[in-house]
């Protein structure tokens, strides 16, 4: 199902619903290592491993360059993981 197909009244409530692919790159550029892209993704296991591993990398400090590399990782991610939420958020609005 696209966009096109939608009603008025469920395209308003897919607009509402929908997660914006450049947001989630700015709170990643801004937050990433803490991982706020992810939730905001609704990806709450991967933002908890981020949030534990930039933690553990105040403690242990060659975890820092394992987020850095997942950091980096991240930004080939976010698109496919929005993407993924409007899908769901789409099939649950025309259903």
């Amino acid at each position: 199902m696209n966009e096109m197909n939608l009603t008025t009244n469920q395209m308003f409530k897919y607009d509402l619903a929908k997660k914006s692919v450049g947001f989630a790159y700015i709170l990643g550029f801004i937050f990433g290592m803490l991982g706020v892209h992810c939730f905001y993704c609704k990806q709450t296991e991967h933002g908890l491993a981020r949030l534990l591993l930039c933690v553990l990398s105040l403690v242990i400090p060659p975890l820092y360059f394992v987020c850095v590399v997942v950091f980096l990782a991240d930004f080939f991610l976010t698109k496919g993981w929005v993407d993924e939420y409007n899908q769901k958020i789409l099939a649950t609005i025309v259903e």
